[in-house]
């Protein structure tokens, strides 16, 4: 958000946004119309979603900081990963590349209102995710930030797939074919995707391990150039 005015005479309000040049990152996949994204685009979008759920879960700016957030911190399960909810922008210290920036934040919630949010229904009724069906984690309707790592990981095998969502490339069955994110990225990235798609939550690296593994393989890559 850029600004915000409230006239309480007139009973009305606005917000300003900022405006994303390049759009989501569902119309910039279909754009790519069969053309594999280069790879420091999807390696920037990759780090730049890290990132921001590294804030949400730990409350923590770079991967090098301690991963256990601050005392006061409550942490936020975004819930609804999905390259609809990726906004781009053009880079202007580094023409050619974008920004990524993770939106939308409506179905967001932290752990203790996600147990009272699962708990809620007293008519012998299950609860039902709010969320897009076809970007479910394994272990839905539950949601914890392993589900948050797990949807990011489905946006990355989706990018590098050019497809929509998961049910196109079995990211839904919890392991994505070995062609999902492999050869025009690297054994490197596709561990690391691999990881973050894995069938029990447990499994999953936290977003902090993801991010720190992200640094790491990009300084090997440096370094063997």
């Amino acid at each position: 958000m850029v600004d915000s005015f409230i006239n309480p005479e007139k009973m009305i309000g606005a917000i300003y946004l900022t405006y994303y040049d390049q759009g989501d990152l569902t119309g910039y996949v279909k754009k790519e119309s069969g053309t594999p994204i280069a790879n420091d685009i999807t390696w920037n979008i990759f780090t730049n979603i890290c990132a921001a759920l590294a804030y949400c879960h730990h409350g923590i700016r770079s991967p090098h900081d301690d991963a256990n957030p601050p005392p006061t911190w409550s942490a936020i399960i975004h819930r609804d990963i999905k390259t609809d909810n990726i906004f781009l922008q053009s880079n202007p210290t580094a023409p050619g590349n974008i920004i990524a920036i993770l939106g939308d934040f409506d179905w967001s919630t932290n752990h203790s209102l996600e147990r009272t949010i699962y708990r809620r229904p007293t008519d012998g009724s299950s609860y039902q995710s709010p969320a897009d069906p076809r970007w479910l984690p394994p272990e839905s309707p539950r949601y914890t930030m392993a589900s948050d790592v797990w949807g990011l990981g489905a946006v990355v095998t989706c990018m590098c797939r050019l497809v929509a969502s998961p049910e196109e490339c079995q990211v839904s069955d919890g392991v994505p074919p070995s062609s999902s994110s492999g050869g025009r990225l690297g054994p490197a990235l596709q561990r690391l995707v691999k990881r973050a798609v894995a069938w029990e939550p447990r499994e999953r690296l936290s977003v902090w391990g993801l991010w720190r593994g992200i640094v790491e393989a990009e300084a090997e890559a440096e370094a063997g150039k």
